[in-house]
């Protein structure tokens, strides 16, 4: 089993400071994202905290169902124990994957980037009947 500690958290939500959102919402109930150090650091950044009670997961849906996908498919085939750099690599890999390549259900099973690609080739088209481009 992994445990994250707080300094993990924090590298980690440092990439929200790039982010181009005045607030974001981060939801999760591990005893790292209520600490009080964690929610000071939170509240620098201007990131609004999200928690529901424990096993309600329906008020930011998209980012329990990444989470569930990123532990079933790599967390949990991890062999041993790895550190907070390892980690941080595994996640930025993953949501490259997961962005550019990973097939999506909600995409008929093409990757975001192909389904984009075909949209944007229907939306061209329909311009162009319209006469519009």
């Amino acid at each position: 089993m992994i445990r994250l500690h707080k300094d993990f958290v924090a590298n980690i939500s440092g990439i929200e400071r790039y982010n181009n959102f005045h607030q974001q919402q981060l939801d999760d109930l591990g005893s790292q994202f209520i600490s009080y150090d964690y929610r000071i650091l939170l509240k620098s950044w201007h990131i609004n905290q999200s928690m529901s009670r424990r096993g309600n997961c329906w008020d930011n849906p998209l980012i329990e169902s990444f989470f569930k996908t990123l532990k079933t498919e790599v967390v949990y085939q991890l062999p041993k124990q790895i550190t907070a750099d390892e980690m941080c690599w595994l996640v930025s890999e993953f949501i490259g994957y997961y962005n550019h390549d990973r097939p999506h259900s909600t995409n008929n099973y093409l990757s975001p980037n192909q389904f984009e690609n075909i949209r944007l080739k229907e939306i061209a088209q329909i311009e162009m009947s319209l006469g519009t481009k």
